[in-house]
């Protein structure tokens, strides 16, 4: 399709609106860019933020994990304990069993010495 210009006028006019064309290309251009240097920054928080929620989990099931161990712990602690706990009254009467039989002995020998 061709044009013809009548005047000057509309030749100026012409010209002006293809510069200001010009000029919003450009800008659209340059908003264009930013706006897929964002894109990018987003993407890139997008996965570090998935490398995240993934180490998380991982470090969720490590403290399931320990708290299990410690749980087993205690309980072989307790009974540790209650084994320790049992050997002293053991040996406390043990103790006093030795002492009375010494004693007693000690009577009887003095008994029989001096008798």
């Amino acid at each position: 399709m061709e044009h013809k210009c009548i005047n000057v006028a509309e030749i100026t006019s012409l010209r002006e609106n293809v510069t200001t064309l010009y000029k919003k290309t450009q800008d659209n251009k340059d908003k264009i860019e930013k706006l897929e240097d964002r894109q990018d920054a987003l993407y890139e928080l997008t996965r570090s933020v998935a490398v995240i929620a993934e180490q998380i989990t991982t470090i969720r099931d490590d403290v399931r994990d320990v708290k299990q161990d410690v749980t087993g712990l205690k309980g072989e602690l307790r009974d540790i304990q209650a084994r320790d706990g049992e050997a002293w009254v053991k040996f406390k009467w043990l103790v006093l069993a030795s002492a009375v039989s010494l004693i007693a002995g000690f009577l009887f020998k003095m008994m029989m010495a001096g008798g």
